[in-house]
C-alpha cells in the first residue's frame, strides 16, 4: 500500500509505503516511489517548502511564491527590496533604503549621506558623515583629514 498525506502547516511531510511512515524533514519532498526525500529548492529555485517537485508552497525570504512553480526573486523584481509577497508589494526593504508604499527608495536621494533611513528622517550617515537631528551632515573644515566624526568639532 503506498498512500501520501502532507500535514497541515507545511512543516513535514508524511508517506506511507508497505505499512511503514517515511518521514522527509522541512525543506525536502519525497518521491512517492521510493524512500528518497529531495531538496525542494533544487526542483523549484528559491523554493523553501514543497510537497512534490512541481508544487511549492513557500518560498525562501527574499522571494515570493508566484504560482506552485515559480518563486521570483524580490530583487529582480523591485530594487531594494528583501521580502515582498508579490512582484509589486515590497514589505521589507534592504539597508539603505526605506519603504515609499509598497516600494524601496534609496536613502541617499532623501538625505545626502544617508545609509539608513525612513521616510522622515536618517538613523545612520556614510563614513565620511555625521548625524546631526535626523539629517547627515559632511566631515569637513575646521577637521582636515577626518573620515568619522561626530560632529562638525569632533574626529573620531
Amino acid at each position: 500500500m503506498i498512500a501520501g498525506t502532507a500535514l497541515t502547516g507545511g512543516q513535514s511531510y508524511v508517506y506511507i509505503f508497505h505499512r511503514s511512515c517515511y518521514f522527509c524533514k522541512p525543506g525536502f519532498y519525497n518521491i512517492r516511489s521510493s524512500t528518497t526525500c529531495l531538496s525542494c529548492a533544487d526542483a523549484i529555485a528559491n523554493c523553501s517548502m514543497c510537497d512534490s517537485d512541481t508544487n511549492c508552497v513557500a518560498c525562501f525570504q527574499g522571494s515570493y511564491l508566484a504560482s506552485s512553480t515559480s518563486c521570483p526573486s524580490c530583487v529582480s523584481q523591485m530594487e531594494g527590496c528583501s521580502t515582498c509577497d508579490s512582484a509589486t508589494v515590497c514589505l521589507e526593504c534592504n539597508q539603505g533604503y526605506y519603504k515609499d508604499g509598497n516600494a524601496c527608495s534609496v536613502c541617499v536621494a532623501l538625505f545626502q549621506g544617508c545609509f539608513s533611513c525612513n521616510s522622515t528622517e536618517c538613523f545612520t550617515c556614510d563614513a565620511d558623515y555625521y548625524l546631526s537631528t535626523g539629517n547627515c551632515s559632511l566631515c569637513s573644515a575646521p577637521i582636515a583629514n577626518c573620515l568619522r566624526c561626530t560632529d562638525n568639532t569632533t574626529c573620531i
